[in-house]
């Protein structure tokens, strides 16, 4: 979900279309409202064959839990930002929910990023302060995005993306610390990751979509897409402090996996461990230029994947035509991997709690 100079691909078109702004090398563009978001990936001149294909493992579908949002921009929130984009999840120690959502106005870079609390991930004690502002970091629009939080021995960490004003090269990855989810936070000196070297699939900008801990040190799965127009794929990379990431030359998920357009893009990855593995649900679009979808994947490994199904996964066709599914943010819900789904929804967008089911 990012911008990038001179072209929008994957995400960053979702992003710029329901929440404001369009392709620019230094400055926004109009708003688009949620209820005019149509086209998210352009398509590419010369199509490039079909990634390497992943095998159909266990089946997955998601359950939308309730009739309606849990959270609901112009309603909750700050006044006067009826875009709630979900970027971060975390549960602490005593079992409450803690959420990061970037609220959009009508007006191109005008967002704030807040902090809300609940029980049970159905009601929410939605907050209107801004946690942060810029962390320090000179980002042009639409500035220093959540991506991931973690609660690590007592410290909260939260990693993020951006691109630097006057960069080469657009977007990047941070990382940030605070004694409480609100802060204050305290950004890293140097990225936890950067773009590929000029040439490679993601030397146009990397930025991180999930973070997992293990007994080596964090596992990251991020967005690249390369310098000129072409499809975006997910990455890996790994680290030992959680700070400085090192990346698997190769995607995990390139496009063309798991029945999404091979010339447009794969996008927004979300991971969770589990008992015997890996689940990841991201963003992806069956043809370029269409509506984006929901496709899943499971790993023992984190590193080699097998598709859900061949196609989106079922159970969100009530999310269709202009009401479709833009982001989402997967997490833990009692023991159960759990989903918020930011739904467009005329003028304004809506969280909805959704639970995965496997087939």
């Amino acid at each position: 979900m990012r911008r990038r100079p001179q072209v929008i691909t994957g995400a960053v078109a979702l992003l710029l279309a329901a929440c404001g702004g369009t392709a620019g090398t230094s400055s926004p563009g109009s708003h688009r409202p949620a209820s005019t978001a149509v086209s998210a990936v352009p398509s590419v001149s010369d199509s490039p064959d079909p990634g390497p294909s992943l095998p159909i493992g266990e089946g997955l579908a998601v359950r939308v839990i309730g009739d309606g949002p849990v959270i609901e921009g112009g309603v909750d929130g700050p006044e006067g930002y009826p875009n709630d984009y979900p970027g971060a999840v975390v549960r602490d120690p005593d079992g409450n929910y803690h959420l990061y959502i970037a609220w959009f106005a009508a007006a191109p870079g005008d967002e704030v990023v807040t902090h809300s609390t609940s029980t049970d991930a159905v009601h929410w004690e939605v907050g209107t302060e801004p946690i942060y502002h810029d962390l320090g970091l000179a980002m042009r629009y639409p500035g220093p995005m959540p991506a991931e939080a973690l609660l690590l021995d007592g410290t909260w960490v939260m990693y993020g993306w951006g691109a630097s004003i006057g960069a080469q090269r657009a977007d990047a990855s941070w990382r940030a610390t605070a004694p409480d989810p609100e802060g204050p936070w305290t950004v890293d000196p140097a990225m936890a990751l950067e773009a590929g070297a000029p040439g490679a699939w993601d030397g146009g900008g990397a930025v991180t979509s999930a973070v997992v801990t293990g007994q080596d040190g964090p596992s990251l799965w991020y967005e690249g897409y390369p310098e000129r127009p072409g499809p975006e794929s997910i990455g890996l990379a790994t680290s030992r402090d959680g700070r400085v990431f090192t990346k698997e030359p190769e995607p995990a998920i390139p496009a063309g996996a798991c029945g999404t357009a091979p010339d447009a893009a794969v996008f927004q990855p979300n991971v969770l461990a589990t008992d015997d593995g890996y689940l990841m649900l991201f963003g992806g679009l069956e043809e370029a230029g269409g509506t984006p979808r929901v496709f899943g994947a499971t790993s023992p490994d984190g590193r080699t994947w097998a598709c859900a199904a061949d196609g989106p996964l079922p159970g969100l066709e009530q999310f269709s035509g202009s009401n479709y599914v833009h982001t989402f943010q997967t997490f833990q819900r009692d023991g159960r991997p759990a989903m918020l789904l930011e739904v467009l929804g005329g003028d304004h967008t809506e969280l909805w709690l959704a639970e995965i089911d496997r087939a």
